[in-house]
């Protein structure tokens, strides 16, 4: 077998695990959420991992590998001064088998000072105000009917208070967005352009 051929056979026999193992039931919607300052919880859909690894960060931006729980359990009480954590699926062999989940400060979805109210010209020209900056920026949405929301349409800086979306109509929404580009929830009301 040539070197070439040996590339081949390992990136198709790769493909053929990765296919095995999501046949068997991966790992699907991975959400953290928090109910107080000192938990974080996740939930899934599909089989769970034989465990999961759970990064922790000071800052939001630079995550270590704070510990790992077994794959059923769905809660972990942090004892470090870590602020942020995010969540991963790894299978028995010690290979990620999920994506991230999204980034989170414990209990910080239930702050008041979470709120963002939206506002726009009609025209896609958008203001908002912040209860609290995070000061990783915010994650746009666009729709076309104000109920099933697309892909991050733009990414604009939250300090700047303002982002032009003119020329494009719909409806638009925003979140605050973790050091890795994740939601933070809540969204802020939605707000319609004409296009013009």
């Amino acid at each position: 077998m040539t070197r070439g051929q040996r590339r081949v056979w390992v990136a198709m026999e790769d493909l053929r695990l990765r296919r095995k193992r999501l046949a068997a039931g991966a790992v699907v919607g991975l959400v953290l959420s928090s109910a107080s300052p000192d938990q974080i919880a996740w939930v899934w859909s599909g089989a769970d991992p034989a465990h999961w690894k759970i990064f922790a960060s000071d800052d939001g931006v630079i995550y270590t590998l704070a510990t790992s729980v077994v794959g059923g359990l769905r809660r972990y009480y942090p004892d470090s001064g870590a602020q942020w954590f995010y969540v991963v699926g790894v299978d028995g062999a010690g290979t990620e088998i999920t994506p991230h989940s999204n980034a989170l400060r414990p209990n910080s979805v239930l702050h008041p000072e979470n709120t963002i109210v939206l506002s726009s010209d009609g025209h896609g020209r958008l203001s908002w105000v912040l209860g609290h900056n995070y000061g990783w920026g915010l994650n746009v949405y666009r729709s076309d009917d104000g109920v099933a929301w697309g892909e991050l349409y733009d990414m604009p800086d939250a300090g700047a208070n303002g982002a032009d979306e003119s020329g494009v109509a719909g409806y638009f929404r925003l979140c605050q967005r973790d050091g890795l580009g994740n939601d933070i929830e809540p969204y802020s009301n939605a707000v319609h352009s004409d296009g013009l």
